[in-house]
């Protein structure tokens, strides 16, 4: 009976302990912030921890850190037009100014050209437009991975959870091997599957008016629909399909 007994403690034990770490590990997704040095690279490129504050309807000035190393141009591109937009110069077709549009968190790609065109130094900046209202906080992000069929396109999005007056405002980026993916993934959440077939990894970084970031991965699936393999070895799909 104490065997029996032991076996069943035993098995209890393992079983709790399972349980615990699978829930350690997919409580929530990775959290930092901009304003902390070097927390989080996208493509190379780091967030700058500057952030422009604006209300709709005015301009902000587009002030910048630029690099040490010797620079004659710096331009910018927005991210998000329905939060904020760059006001260019008729003449150099830089940016001189950004322009609040509406309530929102969003970001701007800032980079540092040579006299030669060449790229020497970029970052990323956050941009937060409000009129007055919270635009609050995330506090966690979920993603689902998502499989779709060769040549099709879809759509992914995070699941994200906060609080604020409306909810909470955020911005998102996505990171992925863009040559080695076998398919394409826009910053909307846009997939188009017809680079090829596979599964590759991706990460979706979450950034609220607070500066936090939630970096969370997730998986990506391309494969034949069975009609696909049909094409692929009996009409000779494999000729324009490899």
């Amino acid at each position: 009976m104490k065997k029996i007994t032991k076996k069943i403690l035993s098995v209890v034990i393992v079983i709790s302990l399972l349980l615990c770490s699978s829930l350690a590990f997919s409580a929530s997704a990775y959290k930092v912030n901009i304003y902390e040095e070097n927390v989080c690279d996208y493509l190379g490129t780091e967030f700058s921890g500057i952030t422009y504050y604006g209300t709709p309807g005015e301009y902000m000035a587009f002030d910048y850190s630029g690099p040490d190393e010797d620079y004659e141009y710096v331009d910018a591109i927005s991210l998000d037009s329905g939060v904020f937009e760059c006001i260019y110069d008729e003449e150099t077709g830089f940016v001189t100014d950004l322009w609040a549009v509406d309530n929102g968190v969003a970001l701007i790609y800032i980079y540092f050209l040579d006299e030669e065109w060449n790229l020497v130094d970029d970052y990323y900046a956050l941009v937060v437009v409000s009129d007055g209202t919270d635009l609050g906080e995330v506090t966690d992000v979920e993603m689902d991975d998502v499989t779709l069929n060769y040549n099709e396109y879809g759509y992914i999005g995070p699941d994200v959870y906060g609080y604020g007056d409306e909810g909470a405002y955020y911005c998102t980026l996505y990171n992925y091997d863009y040559d080695n993916s076998p398919f394409y993934l826009d910053n909307d959440g846009f997939i188009d599957s017809s680079y090829g077939r596979g599964t590759d990894y991706a990460e979706c970084y979450v950034i609220d008016a607070q500066g936090n970031i939630f970096c969370e991965s997730f998986e990506i699936e391309v494969k034949f629909s069975p009609i696909q393999w049909i094409i692929y070895y009996l009409i000779f799909g494999w000729i324009w399909w490899n």
